[in-house]
């Protein structure tokens, strides 16, 4: 066929480094990964991410608003770290030892609407062209097993917050997640009209915003009879014809206000709510037990099979039917086990039923 055998030949063609080195989609290539990593030393004290970007959130409106927010998100990412595209959504990013804060606050910013990360940094050895090899694979391995980690797949050991810098014994397993790590309220009613009853409303946060910002929250109003979900930044809840509103935000100083009131003061009922604040050592990566990427679970009280009734909140879901779930079983399906939910004044734990 006529000119064919011209791509087939050797003869030499001059193109500038810029575009040797980038791909179709105006990324750093693997080439450029490869050629850049033969010149680092162990002076450079440089580590490697392998990032996988899943873009499933926002697959649903076409190939070209997820390219539009891959594009954004690594704009961000190139401006501070060298970052190359190795294959689709794959990026190999070299992070310097003394930019980790810096990579760590850019790599969990809650993104969850447009993609989801998975990968690791490894801190365990510097990139040298001598260790590269081995580290790329390791990478791979650990980005792999973030991946199958974004379903409900629970392990008996591993940690799932290397993201931060806390005290071992204190990190979040994906069997564990202690309670000194959490940041929640309850919120004690009394009704006398036109019912004599008691509720309990638990309230919890699902991420960190700006101080004084209304935080999103998960709402579970408890009348001993039948717990009733709600969530968002401003959540009211409808107690016998009374509207009453909750909220919850971070201060100045980082400490959590919970608030409340009766919206209408016409109304004819007549309650009265006492707050109790639980404060979390330091704000976590997420704020509840977290089962996947996603998913995280919130206790709320005892069955009568000695088990945790919990909520399950799905932030990666736009679907409301599945965003938050009452889980009253006490039992988390995984993937490839089935574990009963537990939790006392220590930690919340996920123990493995054998079948």
């Amino acid at each position: 066929m006529r000119n064919y055998e011209k791509y087939l030949s050797g003869e030499q063609i001059v193109v500038t480094s810029k575009e040797y080195y980038t791909d179709s989609g105006g990324f750093p290539n693997e080439k450029a990964f490869w050629d850049f990593v033969n010149n680092l030393s162990e002076e450079d004290k440089v580590y490697l991410l392998c990032l996988d970007v899943d873009l499933k959130p926002v697959s649903a409106k076409g190939t070209g608003y997820g390219d539009l927010i891959l594009r954004s998100f690594f704009s961000k990412i190139y401006s501070a770290f060298p970052a190359f595209r190795m294959r689709g959504t794959k990026f190999n990013v070299l992070i310097p030892e003394d930019e980790l804060e810096l990579a760590n606050k850019m790599l969990t910013t809650d993104n969850s609407e447009f993609f989801e990360l998975h990968g690791e940094i490894l801190k365990d050895k510097y990139v040298t062209p001598k260790t590269i090899k081995k580290l790329v694979r390791e990478g791979v391995k650990r980005m792999v097993h973030s991946i199958a980690d974004s379903k409900v797949n629970v392990d008996d050991s591993t940690t799932v917050e290397e993201k931060e810098d806390k005290p071992v014994e204190l990190k979040e397993t994906n069997t564990r997640k202690f309670i000194d790590e959490m940041w929640y309220a309850t919120i004690e009613f009394k009704e006398t009209s036109p019912n004599l009853r008691t509720l309990t409303a638990y309230v919890f946060p699902t991420a960190k915003r700006d101080p004084m910002a209304l935080l999103h929250t998960i709402v579970v109003l408890d009348d001993k009879i039948k717990p009733r979900l709600f969530e968002g930044t401003n959540v009211h809840l409808p107690i016998d014809g009374m509207r009453i509103s909750i909220n919850a935000r971070f201060s100045n100083d980082n400490r959590m206000e919970i608030s409340w009131f009766k919206m209408d003061d016409d109304d004819d009922g007549s309650i009265t709510g006492v707050i109790k604040i639980h404060e979390g050592s330091r704000i976590p990566a997420n704020f509840g037990k977290r089962v996947s990427s996603t998913k995280e679970i919130y206790p709320i009280k005892m069955n009568n099979r000695g088990l945790f009734e919990y909520v399950m909140y799905d932030k990666g879901t736009d679907d409301p039917k599945k965003k938050v779930l009452y889980i009253d079983s006490g039992i988390l399906r995984g993937k490839n086990a089935v574990y009963e939910v537990h939790c006392d004044s220590v930690a919340i734990d996920l123990v493995k039923v054998e079948q």
